[in-house]
């Protein structure tokens, strides 16, 4: 069943449908970038992303709370209940990844050793995912995303970590400012030079 007919208002009812296809979009970007960012940690044995995983878990699981009552206050005709059952399986499947990447992580935190079979397939990879810190001499900071233009560069950033604030697929208007934590992806090439750029040893995108 497609997300549209799941979201298809009866005639004659008011439905929160922008604010639950969000709700899923959301749910959806967020649960991609844990697993891009688990195979990440577990490619770099890097604690720092394994950590910022769990509490991004942490916080999807409330969010995903808050998508079932969302789902659940939907006033629907008799005969039409499955629509509230297929958008909570899409929630379900969504948390499955996002518990998924839980579990990798904590294989980084453990200590335990990635087989070197299983880091061999990660380097082949034709696309990467980072988590990079925009220092004050970098040209990413204090500019917008707009201004970046980074997409023509072939990355784009996903996430934001601002102290302890998330910000999930920024808008064009989003400054970004030394300190902040940015997670980006694209091919492997245009995302080390980024990696360069935000620590402010390369002065061009």
């Amino acid at each position: 069943m497609s997300l549209k007919r799941l979201l298809k208002k009866p005639k004659g009812e008011q439905l929160p449908e922008e604010r639950i296809l969000g709700m899923l979009i959301q749910m959806k970007d967020t649960s991609e970038l844990l697993i891009s960012l688990a195979y990440t940690a577990l490619l770099t044995n890097n604690k720092n992303i394994a950590e910022d995983i769990f509490e991004l878990e942490d916080k999807f699981d409330n969010f995903h709370t808050e998508f079932e009552l969302e789902v659940l206050k939907m006033d629907l005709p008799e005969g039409e209940e499955k629509r509230r059952l297929g958008l909570i399986r899409l929630g379900v499947a969504a948390e499955n990844l996002a518990d998924a990447a839980s579990q990798m992580a904590e294989i980084v935190l453990r200590g335990v050793d990635v087989h070197p079979l299983m880091r061999l397939a990660l380097q082949e990879a034709d696309e990467r995912v980072i988590r990079e810190t925009v220092e004050s001499n970098s040209i990413l900071a204090n500019s917008t995303l707009r201004q970046l233009r980074l997409e023509d560069h072939g990355t784009r950033i996903f996430a934001v970590k601002r102290n302890d604030q998330w910000t999930y697929d920024p808008s064009g208007r989003f400054k970004l400012l030394p300190g902040d934590i940015i997670y980006a992806g694209g091919y492997k090439e245009a995302v080390e030079k980024l990696e360069e750029v935000a620590r402010g040893n390369i002065q061009e995108l």
